[in-house]
């Protein structure tokens, strides 16, 4: 757990994931600001562990969480694995998509990398040029851990219309029979026309 403050009178958590139980967690905060100035949000985190941290100004925003979507799970060998925050199905005429990736490697690190583009749909591995629905990359990010182990994360937004929605990106390990665990989870806020 952690503790959030600053730009807003109170937060809340919108949603979370952990992965295997106690291995990671993604977590989603939202509150409304109660100043048009620039301040300061401040994250204190209830243990001594890696964070990372990204915070979103959305003055268009109806403040309704649309769907939501998680998915969770783990890779062994060498071929990509689909690291996803599972699928969702969007009905606002426009919805600010904002997604997150965690890789969790169990081995002596690094032995993992992102493969491809950050990508929105089924089909869509390949997103060159932002030119095929591709979330907005905010950051792709090597997180140090205890001891030898260590993560990546990676973070997006993308604004979408209705329809099923797959926030994605693949990943490879790099020493043979070597493992990570992976979650993700998306929240889908509707926007004002």
């Amino acid at each position: 757990a952690s503790a959030v403050r600053g730009c807003a009178g109170s937060w809340s958590l919108a949603a979370s994931k952990t992965i295997n139980n106690n291995q990671g967690v993604i977590a989603w905060y939202k509150g409304r600001s109660n100043t048009s100035s620039a301040c300061q949000v401040t994250v204190t985190l209830t243990n001594a562990n890696p964070a990372e941290v990204k915070l979103y100004d959305v003055p268009k925003s109806n403040g309704t969480v649309d769907k939501m979507s998680s998915a969770s799970g783990a890779s062994g060998p060498t071929s990509p694995v689909d690291v996803n925050a599972g699928t969702a199905t969007t009905t606002f005429s426009s919805d600010l998509q904002l997604g997150a990736l965690l890789q969790v490697n169990l081995t002596t690190t690094p032995i993992t990398y992102w493969q491809d583009w950050l990508t929105n749909g089924p089909n869509q591995l390949n997103c060159i040029d932002e030119d095929k629905n591709c979330p907005q990359n905010d950051g792709t990010d090597f997180l140090p851990g205890h001891g030898p182990y260590s993560g990546n994360s990676q973070v997006g937004h993308n604004e979408v219309s209705p329809g099923t929605q797959y926030f994605h990106r693949p990943a490879q390990v790099v020493i043979p029979g070597s493992t990570f665990a992976w979650g993700g989870l998306a929240i889908y806020v509707q926007l004002n026309p």
